[in-house]
């Protein structure tokens, strides 16, 4: 039980020597050190003695995340790295979780364009506790760079506009995940532009229109999808 102690075990013990053996007090001790958050396992059991019997707590301490450290990731910041792998310092230590964790910083620095990037965790245990200082190693590796952007299909918008909102130039890194940000804007402004065509189709030319934008999201919409351009000239949008 290194790093526990003794006197506070005892004072959650419901069992007290020279008490008549009583199994709802064992069964109330063993309830009460789960609830310290301490425990993993605990176990009960007797021992005949002379005299009587010694009843015996067998107590798995949880082990605990003292620190971590993480290096050799200048592109990824800690803080994400810590996200992927689902734990932070003072959380339970638990050690079949190793290669999960490796996997996912794995895939966080594959997703930002580094797919030779290579993982490493260790944990080092401090001297006469339970607590771990887990160490992170990544070696990112050669970057992915784009080497040319191409647009296919009905695209709706010329290229130039399709390049500006991808963000992304022919030998930039390849990161995934702001690419698939971009294509998501990208999938809006299509929307917008076919519903801007839907409405023109409906609207009558002899009469006059007013649609009202009541909240800074739809301000914002109007603006970075040109949608105010995209309007038959009789609809007027109203700033509420």
């Amino acid at each position: 039980l290194a790093g526990v102690s003794v006197a506070d075990v005892r004072k959650l013990l419901e069992v007290k020597k020279g008490a008549p053996l009583d199994s709802t007090a064992i069964r109330k001790s063993i309830k009460l050190l789960y609830l310290t958050g301490q425990y993993s396992d605990i176990a009960a059991y007797t021992i005949r003695k002379r005299g009587g019997v010694a009843v015996v707590f067998e107590l798995r301490a949880r082990k605990r995340i003292h620190d971590i450290g993480i290096h050799g990731n200048p592109t990824i910041s800690d803080l994400d790295v810590l996200r992927a792998m689902k734990v932070d310092r003072r959380d339970e230590y638990l050690p079949g979780t190793v290669p999960d964790m490796e996997r996912a910083v794995f895939e966080l620095h594959h997703k930002a364009g580094f797919r030779q990037a290579k993982v490493a965790i260790t944990a080092l245990q401090l001297p006469f506790t339970i607590r771990y200082l887990l160490n992170v190693k990544v070696t990112e590796g050669p970057p992915t760079r784009v080497d040319q952007i191409l647009f296919t299909g009905d695209t709706h918008f010329p290229a130039a506009y399709l390049l500006d909102e991808l963000g992304v130039s022919a030998g930039d890194r390849f990161d995934k995940v702001r690419v698939e940000r971009a294509l998501d804007g990208l999938r809006d402004a299509t929307l917008v532009k076919g519903l801007a065509a839907a409405i023109a189709r409906e609207a009558r030319p002899e009469r006059r229109y007013a649609f009202m934008e009541f909240c800074g999201g739809h301000t914002h919409a109007l603006f970075r999808f040109g949608l105010k351009g995209l309007l038959p000239p009789n609809l007027r949008m109203v700033h509420g």
